[in-house]
């Protein structure tokens, strides 16, 4: 497979590798959030500005090598955390202690931060947690950016048992490659699923994404708490995202 293609699927997940670009990492600061040791950094100076990844990445890999703290911290104190069960964070096997926990774990760090209000970006997964603090916690946010997220109606059959049945096996991530191909287009070889699992599952923990998956339920808002919102937002999606 060529370098070109490998990068094009890489960039399909949103996983850009921060070791591609001369990025100096800052120091790691952690924190104990209800049990579990979370993991940030802080850059800049400015309005808050906290930056929650996607499923299977972590705040370098999601915001740093691809240039957006960088931007970020010129105008902003930028607090990029790695969620719970990602990066360097601490990583249970327990569904429980994923799904609000993770909500809990953007207001705790500004608790520790003594931040009384912040911007708040979520990509992905991150965009759903965004949407829950948004939601139960509208009072602690400046504003809201959610991007590659939407909603759906709590209870709705996502096929996310799927991808933690298949985590949970040491099978990968497949499931959910295949779900995210756009309408239209090939799904993904058994070639390039088993690079990017291999790469993915060299820096995961899959029992702990499984337990991710199965406490997503946890991250649901129902119709009216959406509509109640009234923190200024935007949402930012792919116009093939499925």
């Amino acid at each position: 497979m060529s370098s070109k293609k490998q990068f094009a699927v890489l960039a399909f997940l949103g996983l850009f590798v921060t070791s591609l670009y001369a990025v100096d990492a800052p120091e790691d600061h952690f924190f104990d959030s209800n049990g579990v040791q979370i993991r940030y950094t802080v850059q800049g100076a400015g309005e808050p500005i906290i930056l929650v990844h996607g499923f299977t990445g972590n705040g370098d890999s999601n915001w740093r090598g691809n240039g957006v703290i960088g931007r970020l911290e010129e105008d902003f104190k930028v607090i990029a955390l790695d969620a719970r069960g990602h990066g360097k964070s601490g990583k249970p096997h327990d569904p429980a202690a994923y799904g609000l926990e993770m909500v809990n774990d953007v207001v705790r760090l500004m608790d520790h931060l003594e931040i009384e209000k912040t911007h708040l970006v979520g990509y992905s997964m991150g965009g759903f947690i965004t949407l829950a603090v948004a939601s139960l916690h509208p009072d602690r946010l400046l504003s809201a950016v959610i991007g590659g997220a939407g909603w759906n109606e709590p209870g709705a059959e996502t096929g996310l048992e799927t991808l933690a049945d298949s985590l949970e096996a040491g099978k990968g991530i497949g499931p959910l490659l295949v779900a995210l191909t756009p309408a239209g287009q090939p799904p993904p070889t058994e070639e390039q699923l088993a690079m990017i699992n291999q790469m993915i599952l060299a820096s995961n923990d899959p029992l702990a994404l499984a337990a991710v998956i199965r406490g997503m339920d946890g991250l649901d808002t129902s119709r009216e708490e959406i509509a109640s919102i009234e923190v200024p937002m935007i949402a930012i999606v792919g116009e093939i995202d499925p």
